[in-house]
């Protein structure tokens, strides 16, 4: 099963998988960012995002990120099988997991997204594709994509739970549920915007502040609406599409403390 670890100064969460989940993943995630024809262009930041993930975890795949070892209970195994079987061992002691560190913002709007594209997954792929509540179908409970996403959802609740108040960590997933509805044309400066200020917290407030950055990246407030009308009038004064547009003075350090 993927596992998502916080990490130690709050930053974000490592996340950590064999070569078989982490190839399912990245499997998974292609499919989520696939659209229709008849589905919105505007979709597409969304989808980059999704993507940039999957970078990360082919990367990882390469050996280009980090890895651990775990152990896998075979000395257990061994305890309660019979002494030929020990006699016989030539099994290894630990997994090897490849792994990679992602911001909390961005995974916090990961999460939504996630939702969102499995939304969208199910129901390109349902006899009823314009019914609201596609899951409906059972036959897609089978599909190894929706259980690769599932998958990841649930690694982030654990993790959340480990970094958040009983209160803090409901109000969280109830945030994520409602922020999943409304991914289509989000402007996604907003969330490079939300990575920044984080990354200048420190591990204290962050860990503080984890359930108003997910309440605000769902909500799509006043803060939300004046960072894309500026986005906005800057693409039209040049005539560029609103994606291609940076917002804001801050880089992302080259170096992080995670």
């Amino acid at each position: 099963m993927l596992i998502m670890k916080p990490s130690p100064k709050n930053l974000g969460v490592q996340v950590c998988g064999t070569d078989r989940e982490l190839e399912h993943l990245y499997e998974a995630l292609h499919e989520m960012s696939l659209r229709t024809s008849d589905q919105l262009e505007a979709d597409e930041p969304v989808d980059i995002r999704i993507l940039g993930l999957a970078y990360d975890v082919r990367h990882a795949r390469m050996g280009d990120r980090d890895y651990e070892w775990e152990e896998n209970g075979w000395e257990a195994v061994l305890a309660r099988s019979d002494e030929r079987v020990a006699a016989r061992d030539t099994h290894p002691r630990q997994n090897l997991l490849w792994s990679f560190p992602v911001l909390w913002p961005e995974m916090l709007f990961l999460a939504m997204a996630l939702q969102s594209r499995l939304d969208r997954y199910i129901r390109n792929r349902s006899p009823h594709r314009h019914v609201q509540t596609p899951w409906m179908n059972s036959k897609m409970a089978f599909d190894p994509h929706v259980a690769a996403i599932w998958g990841v959802q649930s690694s982030l609740r654990q993790a959340l739970e480990e970094v958040l108040t009983p209160r803090k960590y409901g109000n969280t997933l109830g945030y994520l549920g409602k922020g999943a509805r409304l991914m289509n044309n989000y402007l996604t400066q907003y969330v490079d915007y939300w990575n920044l200020e984080f990354i200048d917290m420190s591990p204290t407030k962050r860990q503080d502040q984890l359930s108003v950055v997910a309440k605000r990246l769902s909500s799509q407030d006043d803060e939300y609406h004046n960072v894309m009308w500026s986005i906005e009038a800057f693409a039209q004064k040049h005539d560029i599409p609103p994606q291609y547009v940076r917002y804001g003075h801050k880089d992302y350090p080259d170096e992080l403390e995670w």
